[in-house]
């Protein structure tokens, strides 16, 4: 992606060995004119001289311009290599660039291949800056220095790690697709709720905002909709945020799959007070925003309430972690869940196993995540 906005900032100072030689001449000056020393005072006016002309020199030599950025990819997703390529004019030898990232963003690989291609390994999600680019040019003498410095304002998008994932082909205790919604629902089965942030707009009833006086969204027409319902486990559960960022991943590669499969997706989060609460989604663009900044919370997951609300439909639970507490809420939902669980065991010394309508896969650490979602897939009730 190129870019052509950009904040220029230039400046020119005196190296320290140009202040030196400056402030030298001047103290050598002095003596010599109250002494008539005239060959010094020749000298010292020398000096100075040379340091002028240097300066003026910066001044008017033609600074280096820069064109345009080409940013690849974009946006980029979590620990994928960002290339940034710049493309200057009036570029010299003597000019040095250098760029300095947003650290939020991530760290450079290193040194640039050559002035204008640098690389950055990306290390967290959400929507950043993208950082700042010097350039340095001095004189033969090095007593003056040319600094340009470029802000860049645009944002760049880091989403979580994405896999490409079939639509969940999952089965209900009776044979029957699950997570299809059966038909027989009225218009009484479609609620309204407050806004909250990851709602779609196309989903506000004016109506009912002019009458309370905020916005209000209507839930997703589940008549008329496929709705698959995914528990993204955001719980904080410790300083290794792997099993977080794993959950996260899956879940949005989840979530893609299924609206590209003309699915609606409700991803019920550890930040919602309710499971009617929790965002619903039928665009790909609002889920990738909503996995780029979703954080880990110190909360549970509201399950207790998910039933109302999914009656027949089948839950895709990817958990960082399944506790005895979680199991007995995921159980007590009635409902039909398919559990993915990155922690197999290892820290809680406990494996629970697959009941008639609770399905449960646990990460391989040698496997893939596609491989265990084909795992998923293949398990029947």
């Amino acid at each position: 992606m190129a870019q052509h906005n950009h904040q220029l900032e230039r400046q020119i100072r005196l190296t320290a060995r140009g202040l030196a030689v400056l402030i030298g001449a001047a103290a050598l000056a002095v003596p010599g004119i109250l002494l008539g020393a005239t060959a010094l005072v020749t000298m010292c006016l020398t000096a100075m001289c040379v340091v002028a002309i240097a300066a003026l020199t910066q001044r008017v030599t033609q600074p280096l311009r820069l064109n345009f950025l080409a940013i690849e990819p974009q946006p980029a997703t979590l620990g994928e290599t960002l290339t940034i390529i710049a493309k200057f004019s009036y570029q010299h030898p003597a000019w040095h660039v250098f760029f300095s990232p947003n650290p939020q963003l991530g760290a450079s690989t290193g040194p640039p291949t050559n002035q204008t291609t640098h690389r950055l390994i990306t290390h967290a999600r959400g929507t950043f800056t993208l950082g700042t680019m010097r350039a340095y040019r001095s004189d033969v003498l090095s007593l003056c220095r040319t600094r340009i410095t470029w802000d860049f304002p645009h944002r760049i998008s880091v989403y979580p790690r994405l896999y490409e994932l079939p639509a969940p082909q999952l089965t209900g205790s009776r044979g029957t697709p699950a997570g299809l919604v059966p038909a027989g629902y009225t218009t009484d089965d479609v609620t309204l709720r407050a806004y909250i942030p990851g709602d779609e707009l196309r989903r506000i009833h004016w109506p009912a905002t002019a009458r309370h006086g905020q916005p209000i969204v209507r839930s997703a027409d589940i008549r008329t909709s496929k709705t698959v319902n995914i528990v993204l486990d955001n719980r904080l559960l410790g300083t290794d945020s792997r099993a977080f960022e794993w959950v996260v991943s899956l879940a949005t590669s989840a979530a893609l799959s299924a609206i590209a499969n003309n699915w609606t997706v409700r991803i019920i989060h550890a930040r919602s007070r309710r499971a009617s609460n929790a965002p619903v989604f039928t665009s790909a663009d609002d889920v990738l925003h909503f996995a780029a900044h979703v954080t880990a919370v110190s909360a549970s997951l509201p399950l207790a309430s998910t039933r109302s609300i999914v009656a027949q439909e089948t839950v895709i639970a990817i958990l960082q972690t399944l506790d005895d507490q979680l199991h007995t809420a995921l159980v007590a939902t009635s409902l039909s869940v398919a559990a993915l669980v990155y922690d197999g065991g290892t820290h809680h010394g406990q494996r629970f196993t697959s009941a008639a309508r609770f399905r449960i896969v646990y990460r391989d650490p040698q496997g893939s995540v596609v491989e265990l979602w084909r795992k998923l897939n293949e398990v029947r009730s």
